[in-house]
């Protein structure tokens, strides 16, 4: 799956406080909660929370970036996204499904090169409202597929995405089941960026991150931001 970089752990964490206690209570008991969290697990790690309310915004946060520094975590900490680029991913969606460059039940393979040849099931294409609901009945990435593997991950270039794809048979029928951890938003991402005849970092970067003015979400990290990565562990 493609990897976004760069997005502040939001968490809330209401339902474990009483409602009527004060802010620099509420504020100190989160972080006492935060500080538990990391050090009972004796871990060199950190958490940052964020809360919007009637009042603003606010950050707080506990622990170490373990990233060769000293440094303590804070809002302007970076984080690798992993899994939750789907949000992000569906939010691009439905953007060029409102200004009419796509539609949810269209057959995927109408926005991808015609050296795609996607598999069928049971004479059903798949959509990308499929895609969109990791409901493709593609297979899940595992060793068998030879792609190259990097430090952030499997990366799918065009090329062997459209190998992938091509020579893969589906698992379920579209539609009739949910699989995490496959290529689905991957092959949505490619089909967008195909459509708008641009790259999909370039687009998510137009068309979400620059509007929503999170100018630290990237996809590839420059070394500033590399310099405030948290550690996965």
């Amino acid at each position: 799956m493609i990897t976004a970089v760069r997005v502040i752990c939001i968490t809330i964490l209401l339902s474990v406080l009483p409602l009527r206690v004060g802010a620099e209570d509420f504020t100190n008991a989160i972080h006492a909660f935060l500080q538990q969290c990391v050090d009972s697990r004796k871990i060199n790690g950190c958490i940052v929370v964020g809360i919007v309310d009637e009042h603003g915004s606010s950050v707080i946060s506990y622990g170490k970036l373990d990233n060769g520094t000293d440094q303590d975590a804070s809002g302007d900490t970076v984080f690798v996204l992993h899994s939750a680029t789907v949000t992000f991913t569906r939010l691009l969606l439905q953007d060029m499904v409102e200004h009419g460059e796509l539609k949810l039940d269209d057959p995927v393979a109408k926005y991808l090169p015609e050296s795609f040849k996607l598999p069928t099931r049971n004479g059903k294409e798949i959509t990308l409202r499929h895609l969109a609901m990791e409901s493709s009945g593609l297979p899940i990435l595992d060793d068998k597929f030879d792609i190259k593997r990097v430090a952030d991950g499997p990366v799918l270039t065009a090329e062997n995405l459209d190998a992938l794809v091509s020579a893969s048979q589906l698992i379920a029928d579209p539609g009739t089941k949910h699989y995490h951890g496959g290529v689905d938003l991957v092959l949505l991402g490619q089909a967008m960026a195909f459509t708008t005849g641009t790259s999909y970092e370039s687009l998510m970067a137009d068309r979400v991150f620059r509007p929503l003015k999170m100018d630290g979400t990237l996809f590839t990290l420059t070394p500033e931001l590399k310099s405030r990565l948290a550690i996965e562990h």
